[in-house]
């Protein structure tokens, strides 16, 4: 694979707000819970609550959470209770995903019952970021950023990378005859941002999700990528786990 030159570089900074009480419980086992969204209340993505905890949520309040199972908990104010009853007993979202149709002809894949849905790449890995469409893209907290699209180009091609404020911009090339360009470590792809890729003449916005640490395993992480919109990504993966 190869590596894009990073020239310059500026940080955008993200901001969380609110407020949540949790009571303890006497009841259900503990398993830790992963923080998909929060809105109205003062945790932020990626942070973990225990299962035997009371959750309290004001009116208006939201709370999106994923099991060890791969289920996804929605919760909205006014709540008080258990986040979930019993965790060994809840069905992830990995069999809906791993059930997903393949269209040979096209490479695309028909969507079923996925909280993403739309128009899906198939994808040769879950970690690859598809730069032949926009959309949303999953990567990992300090793990390589590997952009990829379905064709390899007879001759390089120039790419380049920016914000959509323009703060800094990363160009190199696109070699002939690869699918895959690896990212430079210093290149601030920062969570919840949107950034431009172009390849060649071709230039689509796609907004980064940076996959928490917090999430244990891959069931965890299929539904978390799926609940943000990385449908694609999120299949892949569900794809190299056992039924």
């Amino acid at each position: 694979m190869t590596a894009l030159a990073f020239l310059s570089r500026a940080f955008l900074a993200p901001a969380i707000a609110a407020a949540l009480l949790l009571a303890p419980a006497a009841r259900a086992s503990a398993s830790d819970l992963v923080v998909v969204d929060a809105r109205g209340i003062d945790l932020k993505p990626g942070a973990k609550i225990p299962s035997d905890m009371v959750v309290k949520l004001g009116p208006g309040a939201r709370l999106t959470l994923v099991t060890s199972n791969g289920e996804t908990i929605r919760l909205r104010g006014p709540f008080e209770d258990l986040p979930v009853r019993d965790v060994s007993n809840t069905q992830g979202v990995v069999d809906s995903l791993r059930k997903m149709m393949v269209t040979p002809t096209s490479g695309t894949l028909t969507p079923g019952v996925v909280r993403s849905g739309g128009d899906l790449t198939e994808l040769p890995g879950p970690w690859l970021v598809d730069v032949s469409r926009p959309g949303t893209r999953c990567i990992r907290e300090g793990e390589p950023i590997v952009l990829w699209r379905p064709t390899k180009a007879v001759a390089a091609e120039p790419l380049s990378v920016t914000p959509i404020d323009r703060g800094w911009e990363a160009k190199g090339n696109w070699p002939a005859g690869v699918d895959t360009v690896t990212m430079p470590a210093s290149l601030p792809l920062t969570n919840g941002n949107t950034f431009k890729i172009e390849v060649g003449h071709t230039e689509h916005p796609l907004m980064f999700q940076v996959v928490p640490k917090g999430l244990e395993n891959d069931k965890m992480r299929a539904a978390w990528m799926d609940e943000v919109g990385c449908a694609s990504q999120a299949i892949a993966l569900a794809k190299t786990l056992a039924p």
